[in-house]
């Protein structure tokens, strides 16, 4: 394994890579990770190395990585997400090129930098649009994508998968492809296999990194064995009027470049009711607003839309969605 860190100014962070490296490579069979905290309050938790190295092997088997290919980490190191490229690297004997983390990640590269694989946050994709196609497959993960950014990275023809895992998972256990082909399913990593509980969400079992029975609340279609359709997560789903909305699958169909959530919000009369959340101090105009819920039939559309300056975040990106849909419903700023 090769590290290139020549584009790191920051000695802390230097510092911090040294660390990761000797934590990886201790004697130590376990290895001591914090999760997210987008589903409930950061904790830490200790995987064991031998199911890292099986999941980071999957993941280079998936994605057809060759040994010694160049691969870019451009993520935090004290997240899964960056934890695992860095093992992925170390398996494969990968050329690894590190950065801090940054919305551009290619601006702090030489512009002839090309690689074999990358792990990137939407953000960090929606930035790099115009060097996509130097950063070889592209492992995206910390969120969705939206449908405008979908359409741009197929414009882009580049080599992308989403993500679907948890830290719990050792970062993800499928992919689905966006670009060059947009699928519409993930798919499941070689030795992981997922059923469906009683209340319609992915159970997982993955004998080679040490998950047996994870019950998630990750509402999901199975499609065959080794495929599913993501619908959103259980908490989240909103209950009006006798159907049942899924606010993460009716994200995709609303047009948007601001961040945005849709939520739910207790109706005397509906049980809930559907609100659209918008991360701006300035309403839509109408034209906006009609463009944007096009696609939504007349049961799907919000029944109001509020706009707040800024989201509640996680420290690696991922919206915190019951905090910032409190927050929307107390400051009730600019109704729409």
């Amino acid at each position: 394994m090769k590290i290139n860190t020549k584009n790191i100014r920051s000695q802390a962070y230097l510092q911090e890579i040294m660390r990761l490296e000797e934590r990886w490579f201790s004697k130590d069979p376990n290895f001591l990770v914090q999760t997210s905290g987008s589903t409930g309050k950061p904790k830490t938790i200790s995987l064991r190395k031998e199911y890292m190295r099986n999941s980071a092997r999957a993941t280079l088997k998936f994605l057809n990585i060759e040994e010694g290919s160049r691969a870019l980490l451009c993520l935090p190191i004290d997240k899964i997400g960056g934890i695992m490229m860095f093992v992925r690297a170390a398996e494969a004997n990968l050329d690894l090129t590190l950065l801090e983390p940054s919305s551009k990640p290619f601006d702090l590269l030489d512009t002839n930098a090309n690689f074999a694989l990358s792990a990137m946050v939407p953000l960090q994709i929606a930035q790099s649009l115009a060097q996509l196609h130097q950063a070889g497959k592209v492992i995206a993960g910390g969120g969705p994508l939206s449908p405008r950014l979908i359409r741009q990275i197929i414009d882009t023809k580049a080599q992308l998968w989403h993500s679907y895992g948890m830290t719990e998972t050792i970062s993800h256990i499928a992919l689905r492809q966006i670009s060059p082909v947009l699928a519409s399913a993930f798919k499941l990593l070689p030795g992981v296999f997922i059923s469906l509980n009683a209340q319609s969400c992915l159970t997982i079992n993955a004998p080679a990194i040490g998950v047996e029975k994870l019950e998630t609340k990750d509402l999901a279609q199975l499609i065959g064995e080794d495929q599913f359709l993501w619908k959103g997560r259980l908490d989240n789903v909103v209950l009006s009027g006798g159907l049942k909305l899924y606010p993460e699958e009716l994200e995709q169909k609303i047009d948007l470049s601001e961040n945005f959530i849709l939520a739910g919000r207790d109706n005397p009369n509906l049980g809930q009711e559907l609100l659209l959340i918008i991360e701006s101090d300035h309403p839509l105009d109408e034209q906006r607003k009609m463009a944007a819920l096009a696609r939504l039939d007349r049961l799907e559309r919000p029944k109001e839309i509020l706009y707040l300056g800024s989201f509640i975040y996680t420290s690696n990106g991922k919206i915190k969605r019951s905090e910032t849909l409190s927050q929307a419903l107390a400051l009730r700023p600019n109704k729409g």
